[in-house]
């Protein structure tokens, strides 16, 4: 079902019974509901629901021409692709490795000669998507078959002055919050500079699904929800949400309504599949029978 339909069946508690002719704040608090359900039951599902497996990239070295001023966080004569962001640069005549915060940024004040110098950016940094919540695999190295182990976050490798470049063996999640231009919650940091491209595979856990205004006014993606739990669970929760709308249609239904999303959440608990796979028999003989 996609979030319009949803959307439709949520109407049908409310004044106006047209899905059209609401405005646009009354549609805003549509969207809410729905993601408030939708967040509730993502909260209450059982872990392999919110599994995917999730891949990055470790870019290749890359060397540029930059226009850089002594004591400045600026440079100029070169364009940062999206892959280039938050990745380490190390540019000639600054005795440290620097990073790449936006294009034409440097976390760091340039602390070399002013001119145009030669720098070499490394593809040890990738942002993670906001769609997901958390890594929980140790991430393989493709290339290899080799593991990256998840690094004490005070590790001494990620703060020296220069990192050695070669194959990773370590990795660590930084937090990116203030970061909006995509939204990047977190970078994934290898623990040296990759001395070449190198694809990661690993587990993730997601964010839940977010609908936006625009999904219920032209049909979207469909909600990742099996068919069989729309009404039963996503769409008591969803109703629950309404009742303190001005647009609620039957106060007398508040009671009823707030009763029957106590009860979804209660049955959804209890009716989740925790595994997707038969489990092993554990039953056998007593160790030392």
């Amino acid at each position: 079902m996609k979030a319009i339909a949803l959307a439709q069946k949520l109407i049908r508690d409310l004044k106006e019974k047209s899905l059209s002719q609401l405005s646009a704040d009354s549609r805003l608090e549509l969207v809410d509901a729905i993601n408030a359900a939708i967040q509730r039951l993502h909260e209450l599902s059982p872990d392999h629901t919110k599994k995917t497996n999730g891949s990055l990239s470790l870019s290749a070295p890359v060397s540029a021409m930059l226009e850089v001023t002594n004591g400045s966080r600026s440079f100029t004569g070169y364009t940062i692709i999206g892959d280039e962001l938050f990745c380490t640069i190390r540019i000639s005549g600054d005795p440290i490795d620097n990073q790449i915060t936006g294009d034409g940024n440097l976390l760091h004040p340039y602390n070399g000669p002013s001119g145009t110098v030669e720098a070499v950016i490394f593809g040890d940094a990738s942002a993670l998507p906001a769609t997901l919540m958390e890594v929980i695999s140790d991430p393989l190295i493709i290339e290899t078959g080799d593991y990256l182990k998840l690094s004490n976050p005070m590790a001494r490798d990620y703060r020296s002055p220069n990192r050695a470049i070669c194959r990773p063996c370590r990795f660590r999640i930084e937090g990116n919050a203030l970061n909006n231009n995509p939204a990047s919650p977190a970078i994934f940091r290898t623990d040296s500079l990759p001395d070449q491209a190198y694809r990661l595979e690993f587990e993730a856990k997601l964010s839940p699904l977010r609908v936006g205004f625009e999904d219920i006014v032209t049909p979207g993606d469909e909600l990742p929800f099996r068919t069989e739990h729309i009404e039963s669970f996503l769409l008591p929760l969803a109703r629950a949400e309404l009742t303190s709308s001005s647009l609620w249609r039957d106060k007398d239904l508040i009671a009823t309504t707030l009763r029957r999303a106590e009860e979804a959440e209660f049955r959804f608990i209890n009716s989740s599949i925790h595994s997707l796979a038969t489990p092993s028999n554990r039953v056998g003989t007593p160790r030392g029978f």
